[in-house]
C-alpha cells in the first residue's frame, strides 16, 4: 500500500463569478493538476459574505464574493483553506459568519477564522490515504482581527509568539515534485 501523501498548496484565490470547469475549458488543466493531490490548499483572499455586513471603517479596500463562490473552490478541487487574512472582516462579523457558512456548505475545511477566539485558534484535520494532515492558520499581516468572544481570525499577536514557527519540514526531489 502506498503511504505517500501529494500537498499542493496554491497563493491567494478570489472567485467573483461562475467558472466554466467542463473538460473543454480553459481551467481543465487546472482542475486536474488539483484533483491529482490529496491535499490541495488555497488562501481565500475574498471572503465568501456577497457584501452582507457593515463595510470596516478601518480597511480601504473591501473585498466580497457571492457566497456561491464557495461551490466553485471546492468543483475546482480544493479541500482545505485558510480565511484568516486581512479581508476576513472586510464586512465585519456578520460577513464572516456567512463566510463561514458557504464553506461549511460548500464542504470545503476552513482554519484560521471561527465563532471566537478558540474556534479560530484550533487546527483542521483532513484525513487521506497516507495519513491525517492538520492545519493551523494564524493570521500575520494588518487588518482586523478576533475580539475577545467574537467571531473572526486569530492574529500571531493572540499566539504569544511573534512568528509561527514549522515543526516538521520535508524533502522533496524535483523529479517528484
Amino acid at each position: 500500500m502506498d503511504q505517500s501523501t501529494r500537498v499542493l498548496l496554491c497563493g491567494d484565490t478570489i472567485i467573483t463569478r461562475a467558472l466554466d470547469l467542463s473538460e473543454k475549458s480553459l481551467l481543465a488543466g487546472v482542475r486536474r493538476l488539483l484533483k491529482s493531490a490529496d491535499v490541495r490548499f488555497t488562501n481565500l483572499e475574498a471572503p465568501f459574505n456577497g457584501y452582507a455586513g457593515s463595510p470596516n471603517a478601518n480597511e480601504i479596500i473591501h473585498l466580497s464574493t457571492d457566497p456561491e463562490m464557495a461551490k466553485i473552490v471546492a468543483e475546482l478541487g480544493f479541500n482545505l483553506c485558510s480565511g484568516a487574512n486581512n479581508h476576513a472582516l472586510d464586512y465585519g462579523t456578520e460577513g464572516l459568519l456567512r463566510s463561514m457558512n458557504a464553506l461549511k456548505e460548500a464542504k470545503v475545511l476552513y482554519a484560521g477564522i471561527g465563532h471566537d477566539l478558540w474556534q479560530a485558534s484550533r487546527p483542521v484535520y483532513l484525513d487521506v490515504s497516507g495519513g491525517r494532515f492538520a492545519l493551523n492558520r494564524l493570521h500575520i499581516n494588518h487588518g482586523t482581527w478576533l475580539a475577545s468572544g467574537q467571531p473572526g481570525t486569530r492574529h500571531r499577536r493572540q499566539t504569544g509568539r511573534k512568528s509561527a514557527q514549522i515543526h516538521r519540514s520535508f524533502y522533496c526531489c524535483p523529479h517528484t515534485f
